[in-house]
């Protein structure tokens, strides 16, 4: 009980440093889940966006950040590439 503990307490101490790099990078960073979920925005994504990071974690990013085709015409949810990436893995 006392390794998987320890081994707990390294799982949580490599995610704070690794938040902490990651929102302190001055170049966007944009993380969502397999479901298409916002799980992490760091500061300079959100502002890139005209966001705040609360307006956007577990948002679904199709509906919040609605991107669009060359010709100018809205992808359907079913139709959004980075949706189809996650997809396929």
């Amino acid at each position: 009980l006392a390794s998987l503990m320890k081994l707990y307490l390294t799982l949580r101490q490599i995610e704070n440093n690794s938040r902490q790099i990651l929102t302190s990078a001055g170049d966007g960073i944009y993380g969502i889940d397999i479901d298409g979920i916002t799980i992490f925005v760091n500061p300079a994504a959100a502002k890139m966006l005209g966001w705040n990071q609360s307006e956007l974690i577990g948002k679904d990013k199709h509906t919040t950040i609605h991107h669009t085709k060359k010709d100018g015409n809205s992808y359907l949810t079913e139709e959004c590439t980075i949706r189809k990436v996650f997809e396929k893995t």
